[in-house]
């Protein structure tokens, strides 16, 4: 998984280099309008952004190996970076183009930490302390890109994840190998998969380039997310892996709920402040009646 990390953190920081240079282009050429929130609004399409930015990029996949679905989740990262960007934009000046703090592996991080700490032991002036807190903080902060996987077993071609339960234990399945990677085995045993494409995890003789790990979460994710998927698959949409600063990998994964119907109120709580009291309260319906069945008094 570091190294699944590494290389997914030094391609997005390097397709950032090439889009810097070439967003005049494709903002350009995926910008669209569309009506939010009562008025028209330019926004860039992230489907042609991902497109586009999968062409200019291309040549990335020559440098750095992980599992080509992971290729997909790359661009539309970019994609979302670039359109996060593009709104910035609209709404205030001198946004700057987005980066990525230098990218370390892990041993080297520790090391830097480490040499920061016993720097700490021999610092004579508060320069060399404000120097020191600053290594310190950029060792701590060098932390990996999380990988987005957005194709779940829904879709059927070049999936990148699934969620997977078996006697009650979940597990992810997380597609990180290169194709030509020589780790490769055969999957073995059998879990009922999340979702709905896929009712039945089938293992197959075919080398699969997944790894599959065992999750650890609260009732409440098994009650909320993980049980109400297994019910209604289709609301698994996406995940992202990461790595924190405790050195553990947290699986993030995205569903999709219907949003609830609205809501009609009948009365709404007023407060006023005031002198000889700090605060006066009354609950009146539309009309500027008070309620007397809300009366806390």
């Amino acid at each position: 998984m570091d190294r699944a990390l590494q290389n997914y953190s030094l391609a997005f920081a390097k397709a950032l280099v090439v889009l810097e240079l070439e967003r005049g282009a494709i903002v350009a050429q995926a910008i669209r309008e569309v009506r939010r929130r009562g008025k028209i609004e330019t926004i860039l399409d992230k489907n042609k952004a991902a497109s586009l930015i999968s062409k200019k990029c291309g040549f990335l996949k020559r440098e750095f190996a992980f599992h080509s679905s992971l290729w997909d989740g790359l661009w539309w990262d970019l994609a979302a970076t670039l359109a996060s960007w593009f709104e910035l934009q609209q709404n205030a000046k001198n946004i700057s183009f987005p980066t990525v703090e230098r990218i370390i592996c892990s041993d080297v991080r520790e090391r830097l930490r480490l040499a920061a700490l016993d720097g700490f032991v021999r610092i004579t002036t508060e320069e060399e302390e404000r120097a020191l807190k600053d290594e310190l903080n950029r060792a701590e902060r060098s932390l990996p890109v999380p990988l987005f996987f957005n194709r779940p077993d829904g879709a059927v071609r070049r999936r990148s994840f699934s969620l997977l339960v078996k006697d009650g234990r979940y597990y992810a399945l997380l597609y990180l190998l290169h194709d030509s990677s020589g780790r490769k085995t055969p999957l073995k045993g059998g879990s009922r998969a999340v979702m709905k494409t896929f009712p039945v995890f089938t293992p197959s003789p075919r080398p699969a380039g997944a790894v599959i790990v065992p999750l650890e979460c609260g009732r409440w994710h098994e009650e909320v997310f993980l049980g109400a998927a297994l019910e209604a698959p289709e609301m698994v949409r996406a995940a992202r892996l990461s790595r924190g600063p405790d050195g553990y990998y947290y699986v993030h994964v995205m569903f999709e709920f219907d949003a609830p119907a609205p809501r009609e109120p009948k009365a709404v709580l007023t407060v006023d402040r005031g002198l000889n009291a700090l605060a006066a309260m009354a609950v009146l319906d539309f009309d500027g009646r008070v309620q007397p069945e809300f009366d806390s008094s």
